[in-house]
């Protein structure tokens, strides 16, 4: 710790070794120095056999951990704001094309924690361009998703926006883990909302996504049917739907089962 702090000695070999003893202990001081050792190692010290990119990961990573932890994170004042968005933006310029997809999606959740939400929101716009790439996904759906909570709070029309929820639905296939989990989070916004108008025409665009997406397990969908079945009318169905919920529920939609 002592040599890091002595100018003739910060090199990155030194550097990067005092950063991985503090990474427990002195967490924000193991990103400062990760950092500084990312920009030095540039020059190509031979002392240390690690890409200069890999080392600026490595304290983006810790300072996205940091920050994360940070009880006043979401309050748009968190005391690891600066820290993680100097780690972040250093990754981002030594990394260039090489950058992780997922620490550049958790780049765009600092932006928008620390309030720079238009970064945010153009960072999460560059990740749904891409053509390929596992948070293409995750980040087209947070663009929406903003803008449906955006409007609500203007009280402006959804139409438009569910109408993209419904195009995003159908457009994320895959059974594995995390297009299940997407998809998953995406039917439960776009089946409430709709919902949540009580009247047939939204009721029947439910049913048509839950019959139209592709297979998503989750007793909730039951649910949903039966209460878009029960707007339109269909009641012995929808009493069907919501007997299998109860019984196969665990519990969670038991308020909503009762009303």
């Amino acid at each position: 710790n002592h040599l890091a702090g002595t100018k003739k000695f910060q090199i990155p070999l030194i550097l990067y070794v005092t950063a991985t003893t503090l990474t427990e202990s002195s967490p924000a001081k193991a990103v400062n120095l990760l950092v500084k050792a990312s920009k030095l190692q540039q020059q190509k010290s031979d002392g240390l056999n690690i890409e200069p990119y890999k080392i600026a990961e490595q304290a983006a990573q810790l300072a996205y951990n940091l920050f994360a932890k940070d009880p006043c994170n979401g309050l748009g004042h968190t005391a690891y704001c600066s820290v993680a968005i100097d780690a972040f933006d250093n990754y981002s310029t030594i990394a260039a094309d090489r950058i992780d997809e997922e620490l550049k999606y958790l780049y765009s959740s600092v932006l928008r924690d620390c309030g720079r939400v238009e970064e945010s929101k153009k960072l999460l716009q560059k990740i749904a361009d891409r053509p390929t790439g596992l948070w293409r996904r995750r980040a087209k759906l947070d663009l929406i998703l903003q803008q449906m909570q955006q409007n609500h709070k203007q009280q402006t029309s959804q139409d438009e926006l569910l109408e993209q929820l419904r195009d995003f639905i159908l457009n994320c296939p895959g059974r594995d883990e995390k297009s299940n989990a997407i998809r998953t989070e995406a039917l439960n916004i776009y089946c409430r909302s709709l919902l949540e108008c009580a009247d047939e025409l939204s009721a029947q665009k439910v049913l048509d996504i839950l019959s139209e997406a592709e297979n998503t397990s989750g007793i909730q969908f039951d649910f949903f049917k039966a209460k878009a079945l029960q707007q339109i009318g269909e009641l012995e169905q929808a009493v069907n739907y919501m007997v299998s919920v109860v019984v196969y529920d665990s519990g969670s939609l038991a308020p909503q089962v009762t009303q």
